[in-house]
């Protein structure tokens, strides 16, 4: 059974996705959804994360550098 899930995804990064779909698109000559380039993101992530990480990003959140 398929499971997806949609996620709140904060606005300095909506518009980094945004930029890296129009990058691979341009590069690649092939259409890339946001979806799929959030998913790559994701799954590279998951791969190589660190709990320092997290907590690097929770403070940065929580001090709104990222918005």
């Amino acid at each position: 059974m398929s499971e997806t899930k949609a996620y709140r995804v904060k606005s300095d990064l909506v518009k980094q996705i945004k930029k890296k779909t129009m990058e691979y698109v341009i590069d690649r000559k092939e259409l890339a959804g946001e979806a799929e380039i959030v998913n790559a993101l994701i799954l590279k992530g998951l791969e190589t994360i660190r709990n320092e990480d997290i907590d690097r990003y929770l403070s940065l959140a929580e001090s709104k550098q990222i918005r």
